[in-house]
């Protein structure tokens, strides 16, 4: 065992943490992960499944699963692992081991935790048996931390697994929903919404304003997924949302790094809110694709746009375009006229005049023979709601459609 020990110690110094699970892997003889205080897996070992169901998903995602934390509604796991300065046994049930777990502390500050996974009926033996061992890895561990001056500890570290269980829309119902909320530190409020950042390389520093501006302003939580930043703010009453105070301080530090925010609507349950990431990240999609500015952008300018799109690629999207389209365009190629523009800007204005004649700078009465026209040519209805629904549609499918470069002949 001193051994062990010796080699958990070179270890230590190699500055790799993949060397010390295997050395602890050796030690403790039992599956082991050791995470840091937003509940992100630093590593685990061995890198396969061992039909646990927690240990078995977290081998793929780059948070903790939040049913981790959830298991059993009599155990504050986040609190036990921020107070276990001792080895703690969590009893497991069901499909899921129990786990003996000690909190990792720099200098009296909560980094991370260790976690051994133990099987059944083999726990008190492994309590009884290794609980030095325990403490060596987790100070290893701790020395560990110190060497990388990891970031402080987080007491909203929840929110990490929280909000990823959200964007995946792990929560089952409103009662899972309630009691999640319940084991968590935020001053949860109807009036949501998300915001979405893609920072790059300046992910750390947006990590670091984040969690600064958060102490002052407790009313929004983030984690970041896929390379997005994603924020839920809270308490967001105005129907403007850029005169929200928070979402004006999050603007504030986005455009210091020159990154733009895309942003859902304003929602008012969590339940399903993944609809609402997703929201937030098309927004971001869509504008960066159009190349516009760094600045808030929100869904619902996007929203046609968005719905079209899923009709890229489509075998018939020709055939999903009204065919008013091609023939107003031919025939103002061989008329040398503006129907198509005309009917683009009307649709497009709601079927509103006044706005029509404003954009095309033309008299009410040119407007009216235009649409007359129009009518006549396509056989269409100008005041069909589906009619112009399908319209608005096509042209957002058209615009998209970069295939699209000939006319056909009518």
């Amino acid at each position: 065992m001193e051994n062990m020990h010796a080699a958990l110690f070179e270890a230590v110094h190699s500055g790799s943490h993949q060397n010390i699970t295997k050395v602890a892997y050796e030690i403790l003889k039992r599956p082991l992960f050791i995470s840091d205080s937003q509940c992100r897996p630093v590593d685990l070992y061995p890198k396969a499944p061992i039909g646990d169901e927690i240990w078995d998903r977290n081998l793929t995602l780059e948070v903790m699963d939040l049913d981790f934390f959830m298991q059993h509604q009599k155990y504050d796991v986040i609190n036990i692992f921020r107070s276990a300065r001792e080895p703690v046994l969590i009893p497991g049930d069901a499909g899921r081991a129990s786990t003996m777990t000690v909190g990792v502390f720099v200098d009296g500050i909560f980094k991370g935790a260790l976690s051994v996974y133990c099987p059944k009926g083999d726990s008190d033996n492994f309590y009884t048996e290794n609980i030095e061992n325990l403490k060596n890895v987790a100070k290893a561990y701790s020395i560990y931390f110190r060497y990388k001056n990891v970031d402080p500890a987080d007491v909203r570290a929840m929110h990490t697994p929280f909000l990823t269980a959200l964007h995946n829309d792990e929560i089952k119902d409103i009662r899972h929903l309630e009691f999640c909320m319940s084991k968590i530190s935020f001053d949860f409020h109807a009036d949501y919404c998300i915001l979405a950042m893609k920072p790059g390389h300046f992910s750390s520093l947006l990590d670091k304003h984040l969690q600064e501006l958060s102490v002052i302003q407790p009313l929004f939580m983030f984690v970041s997924i896929d390379t997005i930043s994603y924020i839920l703010v809270t308490r967001v009453t105005e129907k403007r949302i850029q005169n929200n105070s928070i979402i004006r301080g999050l603007l504030a530090a986005s455009e210091k790094l020159n990154l733009s925010i895309g942003a859902s609507r304003r929602f008012f349950s969590l339940f399903h809110s993944s609809d609402f990431f997703y929201q937030a990240r098309r927004a971001l999609e869509l504008s960066s694709e159009q190349g516009e500015p760094a600045v808030l952008r929100q869904y619902e300018d996007y929203a046609v746009q968005d719905i079209s799109k899923c009709f890229e690629g489509h075998k018939y999207t020709r055939a999903m375009i009204h065919p008013a389209l091609f023939l107003l365009e031919e025939y103002d190629v061989s008329n040398n006229t503006e129907y198509l523009k005309t009917i683009y800007y009307y649709i497009h204005s709601f079927c509103n005049a006044t706005n029509v004649n404003n954009r095309l700078c033309t008299h009410r009465n040119t407007l009216f023979y235009r649409l007359k026209r129009i009518e006549e040519l396509t056989e269409i209805n100008l005041h069909d709601e589906k009619t112009c629904i399908h319209l608005l549609l096509s042209f957002q499918i058209q615009h998209n459609w970069k295939g699209l470069d000939t006319i056909p002949s009518t």
